[in-house]
């Protein structure tokens, strides 16, 4: 290719990248309100499975207009979620709500990266701007009136927690699930405006300020700690891994500051997010004994079950089965040292729900499941999209919890790691982002 040539190309794919696609914007919507239920496809998951719906819809039409364009990596992603359709648990106590929510929804999720792969900055972006103003009203509105605030939110979202001890959880169940889906929105924020700014486009700042602001809202321990996670991995890399500059230094310091000022001046007990990051500074081995300790048990029952399967796993929907068999079959209360609270929760915490994807994959599908959790993790590691480490963290912090697969922003991830107009090429690099991934 010709000099002449690839400045052509980079032309036509820059103003490519500069459209905003009114339908595609509508789908990321859906993707970006994930907890709301609306009509027949409202779902108990938490999770509103529309996004998955319309994303696969887009890409249905889109396809029969232009033709069908799936690249290898896609392929394995779909046959991987096949997989996970077929490798059915055979014994007692199936359910098939929960085997069509935690496994099905692999393949339905496939919509969303297979829709994002045609995804632009701009389009994102103005998504994002529509997202974030309505994330922040009604996080907002939860302390201006919390009566006014469950009276509109309930009929939205079910599911949602009424507690007065908890921040706010907006338009999603709890808090917990709001705070980190601002970081996630954060992510994709700082990602897109860098995408933005590399196209000679003037993006503005506050999406970013209102998705930390948003965070701030939700007083959750996962916000806080994914924020801090976000922020330092950008003082750390700066732009394209350089050292840090004075002005990330002055930033971290100033962030440090901010965090003891708040853990001497906030009372013990009075925000839960503060207490754990007061934990994990001044008694980090304390951390066990939170929460916390419900996601390590959750992960070790995982690694347990697929070797206790003879790595075959048990198949889809039987981890509230077989979690709880394969805690007590290697004594985990005694390993762990769990007593009064934690002896009696942990096991119906296994028996109703997994805390953690990855524990959920390992053992429904073994060695398979392994596999997979491999192949994602190459993938993300391999893509070359600008705060890479920051967006790779994301994904790793949102299945270590207790985020369902489901999760739209996930897939949202996933598909602008797949686009084309998010690659960060060097110059002269005409690979495409599948080509540097497989070579």
């Amino acid at each position: 290719m010709t000099t002449h040539a690839r400045v052509e190309e980079g032309q036509i794919q820059g103003t490519a990248a500069n459209r905003v696609d009114g339908s595609l914007v509508i789908v990321l919507l859906a993707c970006l309100l994930p907890y709301i239920n609306l009509g027949p496809l409202s779902a108990p998951s938490q999770v509103q499975p529309w996004a998955g719906v319309l994303a696969w819809i887009w890409f249905g039409f889109r396809s029969a207009k232009y033709g069908l364009h799936i690249s290898r990596t896609q392929v394995a992603f779909l046959l991987f979620a096949l997989y996970f359709m077929v490798n059915v648990y055979g014994g007692d106590n199936f359910d098939l709500g929960i085997y069509l929510r935690r496994s099905g929804t692999f393949l339905l999720s496939a919509g969303i990266f297979l829709a994002c792969q045609y995804l632009t900055p701009a389009t994102l972006w103005r998504a994002l701007k529509i997202a974030l103003p309505i994330w922040f009203a009604f996080g907002a509105l939860r302390y201006v009136s919390s009566s006014i605030y469950y009276t509109i939110v309930t009929p939205l979202v079910p599911t949602v927690v009424v507690s007065a001890a908890r921040g706010s959880s907006s338009l999603s169940p709890e808090a917990t699930d709001f705070g980190f889906t601002m970081v996630a929105l954060l992510v994709l924020c700082m990602v897109t405006r860098r995408c933005l700014t590399r196209q000679g486009i003037q993006a503005e700042k506050w999406p970013i300020g209102l998705a930390i602001a948003s965070a701030f809202l939700s007083l959750s321990g996962a916000g806080y700690m994914g924020l801090a996670l976000v922020g330092l991995i950008y003082v750390l890399t700066g732009r394209a891994g350089r050292i840090v500059t004075l002005g990330r230094a002055m930033l971290a310091l100033f962030l440090a500051a901010y965090v003891a000022v708040m853990i001497s001046m906030v009372p013990e007990g009075t925000v839960r997010g503060i207490d754990l990051l007061r934990t994990s500074i001044q008694n980090p081995d304390e951390l066990l004994d939170t929460t916390i300790l419900y996601r390590v048990v959750h992960n070790v029952v995982g690694v347990l079950g697929a070797i206790d399967s003879g790595y075959l796993g048990y198949g889809a929907g039987s981890f509230r089965t077989m979690a709880p068999a394969v805690y007590f079959s290697h004594d985990l209360e005694g390993v762990f040292g769990l007593t009064g609270h934690y002896a009696m929760k942990v096991p119906i915490t296994l028996a109703t729900a997994p805390l953690s994807q990855f524990a959920l994959i390992m053992l429904e599908f073994g060695a398979v499941g392994a596999l997979y959790l491999v192949f994602v993790s190459i993938f993300a590691l391999r893509s070359r999209i600008p705060f890479k480490a920051a967006a790779v963290a994301v994904l790793f912090f949102a299945w270590m919890a207790s985020f369902p697969a489901g999760w739209p922003p996930f897939w949202i991830i996933i598909g602008v790691m797949m686009s084309p107009h998010f690659v960060a090429r060097e110059p002269n690099d005409a690979r495409s982002p599948e080509a540097n991934f497989l070579r």
